[in-house]
Formats: C-alpha cells, sequence, structure tokens
C-alpha cells in the first residue's frame, strides 16, 4: 500500500489536501467504520442487557435463599433439646438422624431449586411454586 493510499484511511488524515478520489475513498471507508463500530455498539448494548438480567435474575435468587434462611429464627424456633429428642425418637423406633436428614433434603432441594432457576438461561418467564 501506498503512504497515499495510508494517509487517506489514517484518522488524522487532512481532507483538505487529499484529491477528490481520496476524499471519497476516506468518507466512504469511515463511513464502513461508523457503520461497524454502531453495529459493535448494537451488540455491545444487547450483551449488557443480558448482563443486567443475568444478575437480576442472580440477585433474586440470593434474596430469596436470604429469605429462606432468616425464616426460622431461634426467638420463634428455639433450639430442641436434642438428647430428649433423640431418646423420644428412639423410644418411638426412629432416629434423629433419619429425621434431619430427611430436613436437610427438602432444605437443600428448595435452595437447589432456587439455584438452578437463577443459573439458568432465560428462555421463558417460569412460575414460582
Amino acid at each position: 500500500m501506498s503512504d497515499t493510499a495510508i494517509s487517506i484511511y489514517h484518522p488524522n488524515a487532512d481532507p483538505r489536501v487529499m484529491s477528490p478520489d481520496q476524499a471519497r475513498m476516506a468518507v466512504s471507508h469511515w463511513r464502513w467504520q461508523t457503520v461497524e463500530l454502531e453495529r459493535q455498539l448494537s451488540a455491545t448494548r444487547a450483551e449488557l442487557a443480558e448482563a443486567r438480567e443475568a444478575a437480576e435474575r442472580l440477585e433474586d435468587a440470593l434474596e430469596d435463599i436470604r429469605q429462606w434462611a432468616d425464616a426460622y429464627p431461634t426467638d420463634i424456633f428455639p433450639e430442641p433439646d436434642f438428647q430428649r429428642a433423640h431418646a423420644v425418637l428412639t423410644a418411638a423406633g426412629m432416629t434423629l438422624d433419619a429425621i434431619s436428614a430427611a430436613v436437610m433434603r427438602r432444605a437443600v432441594e428448595r435452595i437447589g431449586k432456587i439455584a438452578r432457576a437463577a443459573l439458568a438461561p432465560r428462555t421463558e418467564e417460569t412460575t414460582d411454586d
């Protein structure tokens, strides 16, 4: 490429010293650059909108989990006497371990459902159950 051709496309090229053909070529190139930059800007805005939606979905999920974590305060639901509970359950043929595992499974399943919904790509509106 000649020095003249390079100067046409240089961003600081002075159109006052160009020939009419060089100026037309420069304008054409600058228009193409403008269209390309507008396309890139549009794509970036779309990516930003998707990222904001994903962040909002994750924040909503974290808020759901926080609410779940705060749902059973000890001033309303005091800690039980686990030794006594163990004795009562053992007398009835059950174990505290089995009940604890069942309760934890339920809690973790619900938290997992919240997390999966938040992490899944948004293809359609989901409904709460």
